[in-house]
């Protein structure tokens, strides 16, 4: 059930970094299950899918009822959703304060 909730399945090996008291019972390339809270999954699909896509669709009919033309109005709405990045990735670090990861032996 974790395998699918964690990047649709997929198999590929990742790296992240987990801070544990009980690092001794760990060794290096061992194999383990990495667990997050299903509430922290949910927060990182709306910050990286459902608002950039609000704004996206927002600033899109916020600039067409402003009169712009079409290819203006797409500009600005792929130009919104670049500065929503890029706030979150000034944010960064203080979103990923909030992610907390579990470690277990298989």
């Amino acid at each position: 059930a974790s395998r699918k909730a964690c990047a649709m399945g997929s198999s590929e090996k990742r790296e992240i970094i987990i801070y544990t008291s009980h690092a001794a019972q760990y060794s290096v390339g061992e194999e383990v299950n990495v667990l997050a809270k299903q509430s922290i999954g949910i927060m990182a699909v709306i910050l990286c899918y459902v608002v950039p896509l609000v704004v996206l669709v927002a600033s899109l009919i916020i600039a067409n009822v402003l009169g712009c033309n079409d290819g203006y109005a797409a500009a600005i709405a792929l130009g919104s959703t670049a500065l929503y990045y890029a706030v979150l990735g000034i944010f960064h670090k203080r979103i990923s304060k909030k992610v907390v990861f579990t470690i277990s032996k298989l």
